[in-house]
């Protein structure tokens, strides 16, 4: 069946964010502030704030009783954490009016915090370019979960092998194609535009984003 539909994900895809970049004062080194995200298992908070379970400003309190030694990091990491994000990724965001431009529907999948969602989508105008947007903390599943795909497909009424997904990570890729998704591994919009004309989607190949 011919594509119809394009998903992507959106850190690392659509926005350019790196915690490092926002709190990288607190710390003297790469090396300290790599310790400080294993210490207090940064990977297990955003889980637990991306499939809903708590507020993010709740994990961020939670871990302060653990770890009151950064309190100012974690509060800083809550209050400011539009800083996380540097911005756009220019050639995603033309890929992506192209795309719409040429009669295709858009749509997200991404693991993100409810409240800061709403906090990026007030300062990126990005999501007014999609058909629909699969937020995993408002469905309460995780990418790369069978759930979050059935819940795509089923809320905006499609059939998964008219899809293609991008995504910066291979874990959320191999998930997509589990679900029936073409999907690709994002590097950047150049190499997304060359997947796309492979699979006979009518796109350009923009050499400037090479």
């Amino acid at each position: 069946m011919p594509i119809k539909n394009i998903v992507f994900d959106v850190g690392g895809v659509i926005i350019k964010g790196n915690l490092y970049h926002s709190l990288h004062k607190y710390f003297k080194s790469k090396f300290d502030f790599d310790a400080f995200i294993k210490e207090i298992g940064h990977r297990q908070m955003s889980a637990v704030w991306d499939i809903g379970a708590k507020p993010f400003s709740d994990v961020i309190a939670d871990k302060i009783k653990e770890f009151p030694q950064y309190r100012d990091i974690l509060l800083d990491y809550d209050l400011n954490w539009i800083d996380v994000i540097i911005g756009e990724d220019e050639g995603t965001i033309s890929l992506i009016k192209s795309l719409k431009e040429n009669g295709y529907k858009l749509f997200i999948i991404s693991n993100f915090a409810k409240e800061k969602f709403e906090i990026l989508t007030a300062k990126y105008d990005f999501n007014k370019y999609f058909d629909g947007i699969i937020i995993s903390a408002e469905v309460q599943a995780l990418n790369p979960s069978a759930e979050i795909y059935e819940g795509l497909f089923s809320k905006f009424n499609l059939k998964p092998q008219e899809c293609v997904f991008f995504d910066d990570l291979k874990e959320n890729v191999e998930g997509a194609k589990k679900a029936g998704m073409e999907a690709e591994v994002f590097t950047d919009a150049y190499s997304a535009r060359r997947f796309l004309k492979n699979l006979s989607v009518e796109i350009e190949i923009d050499h400037n984003e090479n």
